[in-house]
């Protein structure tokens, strides 16, 4: 990999890498078939591009581009068919590299992959309780439009960026928090991903996302923490 990130530096490489089984999508294989590391490994290369699609309708959007533009390119593919996260391929934009599944008002869960699913979970679950939150899915995480992205996120108080995927080691926090220093944004930011660890616990892909600190109660719940944090900080003012 690495000589291929360095020779495409000097000439046309048109190399695509596929990885399949994403996370914990083969669930029940154990520690030896999650893959959590390779979001970091990945994205340090340089020249490389990422491409980690939540559904097959982003996934089929970016064959075309694959095979039109001479550069490498990683594919973070899913063990299994997922849900469609998007009804019309054209609502894409490959260029900007991410879309904007909901606005909200004070918090946006930025989520990639197998994640944008349980970020969707989440908004549907506060709507219930008329909580509007923002979902954007970042399914480029090389090359994407980040002033296009920071416009949108500059719009909320509060970040949360979730990733099936180790957090702190460079993967979509990094990314994310990257982001908000360059463009100068107050929004605060709340990584959510998996921690440095193998586990060798089996179980269902929800359940191992549960038990590891990012399942949808977890989110949920951080998201109405940040939310009663403003409305505590609110209440503080009047009463002074």
């Amino acid at each position: 990999r690495l000589n291929l990130s360095m020779l495409s530096q000097l000439r046309p490489v048109n190399v695509n890498l596929i990885g399949v089984g994403a996370g914990y999508s083969y669930s029940m294989s154990g520690p030896s078939h999650h893959a959590f590391e390779d979001l970091t490994i990945m994205r340090a290369l340089p020249n490389l591009e990422v491409f980690s699609p939540a559904d097959a309708v982003s996934a089929t959007t970016y064959l075309d581009y694959t095979l039109s533009q001479k550069r490498p390119k990683y594919l973070r593919f899913d063990a299994q068919p997922l849900a469609s996260v998007y009804a019309d391929p054209q609502s894409l934009s490959i260029d900007q590299g991410f879309g904007q599944l909901q606005e909200g008002e004070e918090v946006c869960l930025v989520a990639t992959g197998y994640m944008t699913h349980k970020a969707l979970a989440v908004a549907e679950r506060l709507a219930e309780c008329q909580i509007t939150i923002g979902v954007i899915d970042l399914f480029a995480l090389g090359r994407f439009d980040s002033v296009q992205l920071a416009d949108q996120l500059a719009t909320y108080r509060h970040i949360i960026s979730i990733e099936e995927g180790f957090i702190g080691k460079g993967g979509l926090d990094a990314l994310v928090s990257a982001l908000l220093r360059e463009h100068d944004l107050s929004s605060s930011h709340l990584a959510m991903g998996l921690d440095s660890r193998y586990v060798f616990k089996s179980g269902s892909r929800d359940g191992l996302l549960a038990g590891n600190g990012v399942g949808e109660d977890r989110i949920e719940s951080e998201v109405l923490s940040l939310l009663n944090e403003k409305t505590a900080s609110t209440m503080k003012g009047e009463s002074t």
